[in-house]
């Protein structure tokens, strides 16, 4: 049932890249030959191989977002 959702929530803090990566990927999604669906799968699918380690931008994010929860609880 979770992979047939149709709806992605990009949350407001994730960097740029992402925001980008949705979009072009909605401007294309009907066209895309089956071995670009192939290979994108295989690219997101490597960091369940190997350690990930979060780019700099995820983990700024994510502290800035906490920082933002605690000022809201002040």
């Amino acid at each position: 049932m979770e992979a047939s959702q149709r709806k992605i929530q990009i949350p407001s803090d994730a960097p740029e890249g992402v925001f980008l990566l949705g979009y072009e990927l909605r401007k294309q999604i009907d066209h895309l030959h089956p071995s670009q669906v192939e290979a994108m799968l295989a690219i997101l699918r490597i960091s369940t191989a190997m350690k990930v380690v979060e780019p700099a931008g995820l983990q700024n994010a994510g502290r800035r977002k906490a920082l933002r929860e605690q000022e809201a609880q002040m």
